[in-house]
């Protein structure tokens, strides 16, 4: 079907753009498989043009372009339903949910979370339906539901197991995480994350693995293990400095002096975290950041 060479290139963009953005490099990603896309398009290969169109959605949720993920949705399930395709009608219902579950949009999210959820059923796509209990969750955290959101984690994450899918129990690791943090559940948020950003790393998501951190962070201060806390004050600033963001980097260096003065009362470690955020945020010419920094050696120094 068509020009070989054409294919062969779009194949490529879309092989690139996928490992482009489990680098964490969403924005080259996006442009490559936009072009994968638009070349299957010119080839009239509904089903290529369909599955671009759900790595394109995942693409761009994760960068939290969600006005592009509810229209790159309504693409996906126009193609779906033309080619009659169950799974790209489910992804789409999926992809089209999460703008309006970020916005709280209570009516608009159940109308499209329930299509989600009957075409899961009706195919017994466990994938398709885990997603829909998380995104469930979500919309209950949102409410203040915390034990209602943890009930929809915990019934989605066993449906992943089976698929291996270690993304999806990352995810959902990672949503049960912080309402078991706000439920004040240490032990069981600790687990959580942890195994989370285990799986981060195998995955080599820098996102999650990040992610994972700030909320292994919050909860080791918690339970008052600052030692470990401070290695993954470390961890987060070389995730920043991995992507190359100097000025992220200085606010964790910033955050781990805080740690080593106000809870560890280590004054020396303290100064050389402060000075590394200083010289990391006048690398990135931050501005605010450079006088957040100057201004913790001053007070360190009174």
């Amino acid at each position: 079907m068509g020009n070989p060479q054409q294919r062969a290139i779009a194949d490529h963009l879309l092989m690139t753009g996928r490992q482009l953005a489990q680098q964490g490099e969403l924005r080259p990603a996006v442009t490559r498989v936009q072009r994968a896309i638009a070349l299957y398009q010119q080839l009239r290969d509904d089903r290529a043009a369909a599955y671009g169109l759900g790595i394109l959605a995942e693409m761009q949720g994760q960068a939290r372009h969600l006005a592009d993920v509810a229209d790159t949705g309504r693409q996906l399930r126009a193609y779906g339903n033309t080619l009659g395709e169950p799974i790209a009608q489910m992804a789409a219902e999926n992809h089209i949910a999460l703008p309006v579950l970020m916005s709280g949009e209570r009516g608009t999210f159940a109308i499209a979370n329930q299509r989600a959820q009957a075409l899961s059923r009706r195919y017994q796509h466990n994938r398709t339906q885990a997603i829909a209990l998380d995104q469930q969750g979500q919309m209950q955290a949102k409410g203040g539901n915390l034990t209602a959101a943890v009930a929809r984690y915990n019934t989605g994450l066993p449906l992943r197991y089976p698929l291996r899918d270690r993304l999806g129990e990352a995810q959902t690791r990672l949503l049960r995480g912080e309402v078991l943090t706000a439920q004040m559940e240490t032990r069981s948020a600790l687990a959580d994350y942890g195994i989370a950003r285990v799986l981060a790393i195998h995955l080599n998501r820098s996102d999650l693995r990040d992610g994972a951190a700030a909320g292994l962070i919050a909860n080791y201060r918690e339970t008052g293990n600052y030692w470990r806390a401070a290695e993954l004050y470390q961890d987060r600033t070389s995730i920043a400095l991995e992507t190359e963001d100097l000025a992220t980097a200085a606010r964790w260096q910033r955050d781990l002096g805080d740690l080593y003065q106000n809870d560890l009362k280590d004054r020396e470690r303290a100064r050389l975290a402060y000075e590394t955020a200083l010289e990391f945020a006048q690398l990135a010419r931050n501005e605010s950041e450079v006088q957040e920094s100057w201004l913790r050696l001053r007070r360190l120094e009174e």
